[in-house]
C-alpha cells in the first residue's frame, strides 16, 4: 500500500471512529469501522462501494461535517430557487402591465384583470379579442420555465434534510422524481399556449400541481423524520393543505362561464401560485440557513 493510500485509510478509520458518525452513502451510524466496507479501487478509496476522495463524504451529526463542494452546490441551488421565484414575480407582473386586455367573459376590457384573467392568459399567442400577445407570452415562458427548472434542482437538495438524522432515504429519492415531474409540468405549461394546445396545456397544469402536492408531502415526511426546524415544517404543512384543496378544485369542474365562477377559479389560482412560490422560497431559505450554520 503506497503512502497516499495509507494516509486515506488512516483518515477514514479516524473519521468513522468518531462518536455519532453517519456514513454518507449507506446511512448507517456507528463507531465501529468493521461495519463499513473500506476498499481500494485504482487510486481512490471506496467506502461502502462508493468513491471517497480524502474522506470528504463523511458527515458527523454533532458537528455538521459535509464536504465543502457539496455545500457550495446546495447553497447555489437554494440561491437559484429564490432568484427564480423573484424573477417569476417580476416578469409576470411586467407581463400583466403589458397585457393588451380582454378575458373569457369580457372581450372589451383593455387591461389584465386580476379576477378575470388566468396566469395562462399571459402565455397565449393572442388575447380573447384577437390582439397579438407575443411579448407577454415570451415573459411568461421565461418566468414559468425558471420556476420549473428551480423545482427540479431543488429536488436534488433533499440530502440537506436527510443528513440531519439519516432517515427517509427512499422518501428523499422519491421526492426527486416528484419534483422533476412537477417541474417538467410547469415548463410544459409555458410551452403549450392554451389557445393553440388547450388539451395538452390542461394536462401539464394537472401534472405540475398534482406532482407538486406529492413532492410537498414527501418533503414534509422527510422533514418530520429528520427533526427539521419546525417553522419550516409548519409552513410546508399549511401549504400542503391549501394545495390539496386546489387540486380537488381542479377535479370539481366548476364552470367559468359566469362571472362568479370565473372569479372563483382565477383568484384561487393566483392564491395557490403565490403560495407555491412563497413555500418554495421559504424552504430554500431554510436549507440555505442550515448549510451556512455548518460552515
Amino acid at each position: 500500500m503506497d503512502n497516499r493510500r495509507l494516509s486515506l485509510f488512516r483518515e477514514t478509520l479516524f473519521n468513522i471512529s468518531k462518536k455519532n458518525f453517519l456514513c454518507w452513502h449507506c446511512a448507517r451510524g456507528s463507531g465501529e469501522a468493521r461495519r463499513h466496507l473500506i476498499t481500494f479501487r485504482g487510486a481512490s478509496l471506496q467506502l461502502c462501494g462508493y468513491n471517497l476522495p480524502m474522506g470528504a463524504h463523511l458527515y458527523n451529526d454533532a458537528y455538521g461535517q459535509i464536504d465543502e463542494k457539496s455545500k457550495r452546490n446546495a447553497i447555489r441551488i437554494c440561491d437559484f430557487v429564490m432568484g427564480a421565484v423573484a424573477l417569476f414575480l417580476l416578469l409576470t407582473t411586467l407581463a400583466m402591465i403589458l397585457y393588451p386586455g380582454s378575458h373569457h367573459l369580457d372581450h372589451t376590457m383593455g387591461r389584465y384583470s386580476l379576477s378575470g384573467n388566468f396566469f395562462s392568459d399571459l402565455g397565449a399567442t393572442r388575447t380573447y379579442n384577437g390582439q397579438n400577445n407575443y411579448l407577454c407570452m415570451a415573459l411568461f415562458i421565461v418566468a414559468i420555465s425558471l420556476v420549473g427548472l428551480a423545482l427540479i434542482a431543488f429536488g436534488l437538495n433533499y440530502w440537506v434534510i436527510y443528513m440531519r438524522r439519516g432517515k427517509g432515504l427512499f422518501l428523499g429519492r422519491l421526492s426527486i422524481a416528484a419534483a422533476t415531474l412537477s417541474g417538467l409540468g410547469f415548463i410544459g405549461i409555458g410551452a403549450t399556449p392554451w389557445n393553440i394546445y388547450i388539451y395538452q396545456h390542461i394536462r401539464f397544469v394537472n401534472l405540475a400541481f398534482i406532482f407538486m402536492l406529492i413532492f410537498s408531502i414527501l418533503f414534509y415526511a422527510l422533514q418530520l423524520l429528520n427533526g427539521w426546524d419546525w417553522k419550516y415544517v409548519y409552513a410546508n404543512a399549511f401549504y400542503i393543505v391549501l394545495l390539496a384543496l386546489y387540486v380537488a378544485l381542479l377535479r370539481m369542474g366548476v364552470s367559468i362561464d359566469n362571472r362568479m365562477g370565473l372569479a372563483f377559479h382565477v383568484i384561487c389560482q393566483k392564491v395557490i401560485v403565490y403560495m407555491s412560490l412563497a413555500n418554495l422560497a421559504i424552504q430554500a431559505h431554510g436549507e440555505r440557513k442550515a448549510l451556512l450554520v455548518t460552515q
